[in-house]
């Protein structure tokens, strides 16, 4: 075998699409699908290794690899929870067979290259989108060539790390082979989704996510690239061929994209599904300022079903710290339009951020709560200082930072979020995980509103009233300068509560 693509397990607990539906970490990883189909289009044969979809030991995994002995071994590293394990699995790959190449890759692995390669002791490390240079670096050295000669990797040299200039941006996707499907059998057994990439990267500069970063100054002002809608429109139409794919989410970034041109590549998404006659439910995932009654009218008549969508906060103090370059106003007027439209919506939300106030919390509870979209499980996680985002340059220049993590400013502020992250950690993540699979299956049906209306509306109110009676019950207590521990526990037994009554009206009808 000439190439061997590993996705390797990761120290996280595997969350399984039974548990949280179109969410669910298990699926395909369509990063390494590409990779796949591009080496073999080249002629060259290429197996994926999904030990993290297959729930697969680190020793376990070396075993498979050193089985199949295939001349390069090249590793996904999407994230930081995946660097122990691949590291771990490169070393014994390292020790046990010498000749075997290691490259590796992936979002988490550009970013943070130097300190990657030296962890994993890679041969070389494939920045950024990784279907052309892969290709490259194999013939290269199948040829007898030089590390020197391969754009776009970084590799070290007599203990220096080097990185060689030039990228693997792809400016027209549609010139790249659809992604290679053969894992996606065992993610559709497993209660999974296929998935489909339409575009790549994002115009948005927001200060928590580190897209930026992994694109670098190669994308010459293309942040946001798509595909043509035929092209799309094609892959669904094999999907639905081949595999019998009807429900299907939208990985985008930002799947409309630049409103004018991305609206109209959407419309004509949508006008091509309903051409070809593919009945289909789908997710996609967007921000409040690209919703448009049109476009969404008319992506939801080609099947539109849920909508999965970032309003972060809502303070515009808070967006305005994010840099999300959105008004509250947008955001209240985006969820009306897909309320209008009856379209299921799964809200991002960044509750907590380094300089979040009280006050900022009760704003964007009233917020939510006033549109019917309040969920008390929202609330349980602080933002991330991702490595290559803005908020983790801000918090390394202010000298906030400890072992990645900060303190919230306002005192208050960072006990309310404490209560909330350890009272969420439990039945907070089960409640957000029920409650979105559960509404996502429904949406994804052929039930009449007659059959489920009613139901879901009372799990929609009784999460709506229960959250914000929880969330001010905690503020209040915090303002008013009870202990912290009688403040959980009364906040965990809530939220228990508010799980087990709302999982009892959504089994009726979900499961």
């Amino acid at each position: 075998m000439d190439i061997l693509l590993l996705n390797p397990p990761i120290s996280a607990k595997l969350a399984s699409p039974k548990v949280k539906g179109p969410f669910s970490d298990v699926g395909e990883n369509l990063g390494l699908c590409y990779i796949a189909s591009s080496i073999r289009e080249r002629g060259y044969t290429a197996e994926i290794f999904d030990a993290y979809l297959m729930e697969m030991e680190v020793d376990k995994v070396v075993g498979e690899i050193l089985l199949r002995n295939p001349k390069m071994l090249a590793v996904s590293i999407p994230s930081i929870m995946a660097l122990k394990n691949a590291s771990a699995i490169t070393a014994k790959i390292r020790e046990a067979n010498k000749e075997i190449y290691i490259a590796v890759g992936g979002h988490y692995a550009t970013i943070c290259h130097e300190m990657v390669i030296r962890s994993t002791k890679a041969d070389a490390l494939i920045l950024s989108e990784g279907e052309r240079i892969m290709v490259n670096l194999y013939e290269t050295l199948a040829g007898g060539g030089s590390l020197e000669d391969v754009a776009g990797i970084v590799y070290e040299e007599n203990g220096m790390v080097k990185r060689n200039p030039g990228d693997g941006l792809i400016d027209d996707l549609d010139s790249l082979p659809f992604p290679s499907r053969e894992l996606l059998p065992a993610v559709l057994e497993t209660g999974g989704f296929a998935s489909v990439l339409t575009s790549r990267g994002c115009y948005g500069k927001c200060t928590f996510c580190s897209s930026a970063d992994f694109l670098g100054k190669a994308h010459r002002g293309k942040y946001w690239r798509p595909r043509s809608s035929r092209n799309v429109v094609d892959e669904i139409e094999l999907l639905h061929r081949e595999y019998g794919v009807g429900n299907l989410v939208m990985i985008d970034d930002s799947f409309i994209g630049s409103l004018k041109a991305g609206g109209e590549r959407a419309v004509n998404i949508a006008e091509e599904i309903i051409r070809r006659g593919l009945k289909l439910h789908y997710l996609i995932m967007c921000k409040p300022e690209e919703v448009d009654r049109v476009i969404f009218s008319a992506l939801k008549k080609s099947g539109l079903a849920a909508v999965s969508i970032g309003i972060e906060s809502g303070t515009q103090s808070g967006l305005d710290r994010m840099n999300r370059n959105c008004t509250v106003g947008m955001c209240r007027e985006a969820l009306s339009i897909l309320r209008e439209l009856d379209l299921e919506v799964f809200i991002g939300l960044i509750p907590f951020d380094p300089d979040t106030t009280v006050e900022e919390l009760e704003e964007t509870i009233e917020f939510l709560y006033s549109l019917g979209e309040l969920n008390v499980s929202l609330f349980r996680k602080r933002m991330m200082c991702l490595p290559g985002s803005g908020i983790e340059r801000s918090m390394l220049e202010q000298n906030r930072l400890e072992n990645g993590k900060y303190t919230i400013s306002d005192g208050a502020a960072e006990q309310v979020c404490r209560i909330m992250e350890a009272a969420g950690k439990n039945w907070g993540n089960q409640l957000n995980c029920y409650l979105y699979n559960s509404l996502w299956r429904i949406a994804i049906s052929d039930w009449t509103e007659e059959k489920y209306g009613e139901i879901r509306r009372q799990a929609r109110e009784e999460v709506n009233e229960k959250s914000r009676e929880i969330l001010k019950g905690v503020i209040d207590s915090v303002m008013g300068g009870r202990e912290e521990s009688a403040i959980l526990e009364r906040a965990e037994r809530e939220m228990e509560n508010l799980y087990r009554k709302v999982s009892g009206l959504l089994q009726q009808i979900a499961y």
